[in-house]
């Protein structure tokens, strides 16, 4: 059975990160996703 840290070791999924925040554009973050425009994940850079 694969698990989801074997599938990325192996190359079968990616991680995709549509966009980086600092801590203080956290709102603009939220404006972001409640428009829908992600087509990956949102990392917020402490």
């Amino acid at each position: 059975m694969w698990r989801i840290p074997h599938l990325l070791e192996a190359g079968k999924i990616k991680t995709v990160i549509d966009r980086s925040y600092t801590l203080e554009k956290v709102p603009d973050a939220i404006c972001y996703l409640e428009k829908g425009h992600l087509r990956g994940k949102l990392t917020i850079n402490l």
